[in-house]
């Protein structure tokens, strides 16, 4: 090795990869060496330019970290690069002390580091007191750094402190005869390990081995570190515009002028010098620190003399390497961006062989008509069932185990309980009244007025149908009990709810038409007269008709839809949105060894009486029945009135509450004691449990539960006697509240019972949690393509095809997409084909992009100009038919593909085992791309980076970010790493994200990315789900580096993934400060303000305060209004978001503040959004919420309804104002938008009391009303 280095000599490069260009002192001109390519020679130049390049790709593992422990004596010039590698190659608790020589202040400003920096050299040794020997860092010139080595030998000779090792890294030449120690020394060139210029650094070591730390065979330039928002002197566009800042230069040409893209420039391309922010990221600064430089260099020039004359940072690491004697890189062979293996595509995802024709024999009809007669049998066999349980116990059957007798006896036991029922609610009403009445007023029943005379009818009316019904149906109908309701909602349940009115009732008198077809005419007929006879159509004033027509229900049997649009009756009655259950919801409650059960409220509607003041309105022409002119008013909510889905659901809400009774019972089989956060980021974390369930003490499992939808529940439990126990409490007590259950529709308990809101779940013990859909769906949605593929002759072929047929057709597929989201991109080549008539459209269906379609626009105007057409003219309408566009029959062939098995594919939910879990971070910067990933089996970082070549050209960044993401991952599956596990991918790109959580996309080249996600995970039998973080977040992780080569940063530096994955922590744990000031804001809501643990998400959140016991001992919740707190961790957001607008939907008189930081808001983005009032962010940075936070925190508040119109304060236009005013003020002082927010929520109380003018005036932000 020779002693001395010079800079100006070349370097020996393949002439096929690069071209000469020289430089002069104003201006970087190319110079074309076509003459010696495919020649290796010398070069002695100060830049090289690559010419054109295919992506280049490395990847690795980092071993376990082998930190230097010992006592480091840092001395470097103006910037302590060393101390940067704090954590990758020193240890944090290694005692480090530092001489800076003409330090710049603002690196330490961006630093945190605990070393103790001294003035000099003398300093350092007289404060020091250990005897343990010393490692000495030094980094600066050759002058600095061997006038510093001479210095320590002298004054080191004077003490006892003894030298453990050094490493020094010197810029320019080494004059090794003047160095006070014999050091082994070596070059190293900035290019080979990835940076962008051609600095050279000479590294000498003594009692430590030369360097280990391998180069890299990424080569980037000059163009990966510049930024595009940058203005200029506007110059014409270079000859080779794509690779004519693919060079590396000297780092004192970077001082100099270049030709660069910038987007302040009608070229596109202006010259200008480089940005400090440019600079830094040349010289491998971290890009926490690129900003302070360049304030710092835009103040004082001599900061950027000084970082161009030390070594890069690259170059730092590559010495440091020397300290732990081990390389920590490990280089794995070839790169991870082979294509897949092409193997048939399957939507079964782990799925075990199971009886899939026993589980659709069983129940294939998830709704059963309305005259299907009870089955007996099943019931009287049930009956003679030995107990659950005692099967170990001395029990049998004597004599036969079923016959006629044993009918006879259940049909009089069921008349005999039948009666008690009805003897017992008597009882319960006599008690109710003389607690609730005077004995003089008891007396006067024949004179009852007011309240007594209401509950007096209203009483009777429900006893008189409870002795009528029978143990299989309420033959004449129910009214609801309401003594036994909770008080609260008395005149609900007693009268109506009181609906909302607001516009003009109408008086609408057009007469009922009845259907032609005989059939359906007795079918309505009967349906009618059923209604009449329940007087559920009653006698009354009628001012305004309402239609009724039939729709299909099930095989033979029809359900009347009562049309109160026509009337115009909805349009003038207005309810709220509201949140109900779906599959996901039963499945957060169960595992792979639940039971499930079902119970199908009998008129679910009907139940409940419709508002008194409304009924007039609700008409219904029943002349078609007789001779004369019949009119009747509805007394109950009707199907098809806008409201009745909100009342119904409501109060059957509320009845819910009463049938789950106190949880902290241990007799009620809704027992729990606690709430059980299982989430994503946590050591425990299961893959096999659910995220956040109740937890049920007594029998060591998930707690009974019961989810409905409208009128279908499903009740879920651990073990098939407590499903009996659970599914047996809900219809009793149904009963008792005096509701209808239709238990001729009952199935029996199983863990693979029938369809619920569209699909089915399959329970299999030992094996895992799934979702399928009926055989008959299935079999339908085959039949569906088979018609697409049947207008095709080749692959090739564009038919017509009838574009309502489509319409219909893909609808249906887009309802098993509920069950089965992997065919979602194979819908994109139909949707692009019914949407390919409209504007804006290029002729394979795909939008065309915003300059297109401008220019298209142009030429049709032009057109319209010679022709005298107007744009409003040239406006297509629907066609009949429209042409396949080219991606369909690809995308039905391969949706045929998927459809293919005779019976329905399972979908794996969860499995039984702990599957397990890969956390991976991604991120594309400039022409750089890096990838790191964690597994805990296998308990090291794993990383992929490069850069791009041909294919990153004129692309977005979206574009770049998402294939990075995708290429990755494919080649993780190619090595075999991802069957069988659930990816929690993190990125900074926010399309990312929400392209793949919803399975397309408008773009071509992104949907087709979406394409090879979702093939990849059909292929692997993985789950992948994308989470948006802040770019700060990718920067701390140390992805961002990663991206550009830079190993020294977040998790490659040795710090724990899971600390840079806070999805399992809310946010008052991250930030103690943060409580206080929404804590200020949040107490003008008018109730002391009450923080929610878990346990108080489904119970005080829902206003529920305790219990008491009714006139019949029956546990009833007692309520209390609050101001209530949420703060999830984000991966139970989605569950705390839905448990939030359940408890608004019962009662609106409580307010809701949710705040959850920004991560995992996929999950729950479109809950806030449909339901809140108030929605903000609060950005990182601020006492409350610091910088270190990085992704803002989201807030969602709920305010009480107003008891006018509009009820709701959401989208008015004085809440747009309001959240438009705390963007601003929530970026620049959050003391101020704090102040905001109290004065509009204290202003908010007053509202109701405004006259309604006033009030209009106000919410329409026309009043000049201010917080």
């Amino acid at each position: 090795m020779p002693d001395e280095e010079d800079n100006s000599s070349g370097l020996e490069m393949d002439m096929d990869s690069v071209t000469v260009v020289t430089a002069n002192t104003s201006k970087l001109t190319i110079c074309d060496s076509s003459t010696i390519l495919n020649k290796t020679v010398k070069i002695a130049n100060e830049v090289i330019y690559l010419q054109e390049r295919d992506m280049s790709v490395e990847c690795g593992w980092m071993q376990p970290k082998t930190l230097f422990t010992g006592p480091v004596w840092i001395f470097a010039e103006s910037i302590p690069s060393w101390l940067l590698m704090v954590g990758s190659y020193i240890a944090p608790t290694a005692d480090i002390s530092a001489v800076i020589t003409q330090e710049s202040a603002w690196f330490r400003r961006h630093l945190s580091s605990s070393a103790t920096i001294f003035s000099s050299v003398e300093a350092l040794i007289s404060a020091t007191c250990m005897t343990t020997p010393v490692a000495l860092l030094l980094q600066g010139s050759n002058a600095m750094v061997t006038s510093t080595a001479v210095l320590l030998r002298r004054k080191l000779a004077e003490t006892t402190l003894q030298i453990s090792s050094i490493v020094a890294i010197v810029t320019g030449r080494v004059a090794r005869h003047t160095f006070p120690w014999k050091l082994t020394w070596s070059v190293v060139n900035h290019k080979d390990y990835g940076g962008v210029t051609l600095s050279k650094a000479s590294i000498g070591t003594l009692n430590c081995p030369s360097p280990v730390s391998k180069g890299s065979k990424v080569q980037r330039t000059l163009a990966g570190i510049l930024k595009f928002d940058v203005g200029g002197h506007q110059q014409q566009v270079p000859p080779s515009p794509n690779t004519c800042l693919e060079i590396q230069v000297l780092p004192r040409l970077l001082r100099e002028d270049f030709t660069v893209p910038s987007a302040y420039s009608s070229t596109g391309w202006v010259r200008r010098k480089l940005t400090g922010a440019e600079i830094g990221r040349a010289m491998d600064l971290p890009p926490a620190m690129t900003g302070g430089f360049n304030t710092a260099s835009n103040m004082e020039l001599c900061h950027t003399e000084q970082l161009l004359q030390l070594p890069p940072i690259k170059l730092v690491q590559a010495a440091a390497s020397a300290l732990t004697q081990v390389d920590q890189m490990i280089l794995t062979e070839g790169h991870t961006t082979e294509k897949l293996p092409k193997t048939p595509l399957s939507l079964h995802m782990g799925a075990p062989t199971v009886e899939e024709q026993e589980i659709q024999a069983r129940h294939a009809q998830a709704v059963k008509g309305d005259d299907v007669p009870t089955d007996f049998a099943a019931w009287d066999s049930k009956a003679l069932l030995l107990p659950a349980g005692q099967a170990s116990l001395s029990w049998k059957i004597v004599g036969t185990p079923f016959c006629e007798a044993h009918q006879k006896i259940f049909t009089f036991l069921r008349c005999r309980m039948t009666r008690q029922f009805a003897r017992n609610a008597t009882a319960s009403f006599r008690r109710y009244l003389r607690q609730t009445y005077p004995a003089e007023i008891l007396e006067s029943a024949t004179q009852a007025k007011g309240e007594f005379k209401k509950d007096l009818l209203a009483g009777r009316d429900a006893l008189r149908r409870a002795r009528q019904a029978t143990f299989w149906e309420w033959d004449e109908g129910s009214t609801i009990f309401f003594w036994r309701w909770q008080p609260h909602i008395k005149v609900d349940t007693r009268d109506g709810t009181p609906l909302w009115v607001q516009g003009e009732l109408p008086r609408f008198r057009q007469p009922q038409r009845m259907p032609t077809d005989s059939t359906k005419f007795a079918q309505v007929k009967a349906k009618i007269d059923k209604v009449r006879r329940r007087i559920y159509l009653a006698i009354g004033r009628v001012v305004s008709l309402t239609n009724f027509f039939p729709v299909d229900k099930g095989e033979s049997d029809i359900r009347l839809v009562y049309d109160m649009t026509a009337s115009g009756l909805n349009a003038a009655l207005w309810a709220p949105t509201f949140w109900l259950p779906m599959a996901i919801n039963v499945l957060d409650c169960a595992c792979h060894d639940s039971w499930f059960g079902d119970i199908d409220a009998g008129d679910m509607f009907l139940n409940y009486p419709l508002d008194p003041a409304i009924r007039p309105y609700a008409g219904v022409d029943v002349s078609w029945d007789t001779i004369k002119t019949l009119w009747l008013h509805w007394t109950r909510m009707a199907m098809g009135l806008v409201p009745s889905p909100f009342v119904a659901c409501r109060l059957f809400s509320w009845a819910m509450e009463i049938i789950k009774g106190d949880r902290r019972d241990p007799a009620n089989p809704f027992h729990w004691n606690k709430v059980v956060l299982n989430l994503p980021g946590m050591q425990t974390f299961d893959q096999s449990m659910p995220r956040v369930y109740k937890w049920n003490p007594l029998t060591r499992a998930i707690a009974s539960d019961v989810k409905t939808y409208v009128d279908d529940s499903r009740t879920v439990g651990p073990t098939q006697h407590e499903l009996h126990r659970t599914t047996h409490q809900v219809e009793t007590r149904m009963s008792y509240l005096g509701l209808q259950d239709a238990t001729r529709k009952r199935r029996p308990e199983s863990q693979r019972p029938g369809e619920w809101t569209g699909s089915i779940t399959v329970a299999s013990p030992g094996v895992g949690l799934f979702v399928t859909v009926s055989t008959k769906k299935w079999t339908k949605a085959k039949g569906h393509l088979s018609w697409m593929l049947s207008h095709f002759t080749s692959p090739s072929d564009r038919p017509q095809i009838s574009l309502k047929e489509m319409e219909q057709r893909v609808g249906f597929l887009v309802h098993l997409a509920m069950a089965y989201p992997l065919i979602f991109p194979f819908l994109k080549g139909l949707y692009l084909t019914m949407n390919s008539w409209r504007e804006g459209r290029l002729k394979d269906g795909w939008k065309m992009s915003r300059a297109c379609f401008a220019a298209f626009q142009r030429s049709m105007r032009r057109e319209e100009s010679i022709s005298g057409a107007s744009a409003s003219e040239s406006d297509p309408q629907a066609p009949l038919e429209v042409t396949a566009a080219a991606l369909m029959f690809e995308h039905v062939t391969t949706l045929g593909q998927l459809f293919g098995a005779e019976t329905p594919s399972l979908r794996l939910i969860r499995g039984a085992s702990r599957l397990e879990v890969c956390y991976f971070f991604g991120d594309a910067s400039g022409d750089g791309f890096g990838a790191s990933w964690w597994l805990p089996s296998e308990g090291v970082i794993r990383y992929r980076f490069g850069i791009w070549g041909r294919e990153g050209r004129d692309t977005s960044s979206n574009y770049r970010e998402f294939r990075n993401l995708v290429e990755t991952l494919e080649g993780m599956s190619v090595e075999g790493g991802l069957e069988g596990k659930s990816i929690f991918l993190f990125t900074d790109n926010m399309v990312s994200e929400s392209i793949a959580s919803k399975g397309s996309s408008v773009s071509k080249p992104l949907y087709e990315l979406v394409v090879r996600l979702f093939t990849l995970e059909m292929q692997a039998k993985c789950n992948v789900q994308l989470i948006h973080v802040a770019g700060t977040r990718m920067i701390a992780q140390g992805t961002d580096g990663l991206s550009r080569g830079d190993m020294y940063e977040g998790v490659m530096r040795g710090e724990s993934m899971l600390s840079h994955v806070p999805i399992h922590i809310d946010a008052i744990e991250r930030s103690p400060t943060l409580l206080p000031w929404v804590l200020e804001w949040a107490s003008q809501l008018g109730h002391k303000v009450e923080l929610l643990d878990p346990e108080g998400w489904f119970e005080r959140g829902h206003d529920i305060g305790g219990g008491t016991r009714n006139v019949d001992n029956v546990w009833m919740p007692l309520y209390k209004p609050g101001t209530y707190l949420w703060a999830p961790p984000p991966a139970a957001g989605r569950h705390v978001i839905e448990e939030v607008r359940q408890a608004r939907h019962k009662r609106q008189s409580s307010s809701h503040i949710v705040m959850c930081p920004r991560l995992m808001w996929n999950e729950w983005r479109r809950h806030v959004h449909k339901s809140a009032d108030i929605i903000f962010q609060l950005p990182a940075g601020n006492d409350a919420w610091p910088s270190k936070m990085h992704e803002p925190l989201i807030f969602a508040v709920y305010l009480p309804y107003l008891h006018r119109c509009p009820w709701e304060l959401r989208k008015t236009r004085l809440l747009v104002d309001l959240e438009r005013q705390l963007r601003t003020l929530l970026k620049e002082d959050i003391s101020a938008a704090g102040d905001l927010l109290s004065e509009f929520l204290q202003s908010s109380r007053r509202l109701d009391a405004m006259p309604l003018r006033k009030l209009r005036t106000v919410l329409q932000g026309r009043s000049g009303f201010t917080f």
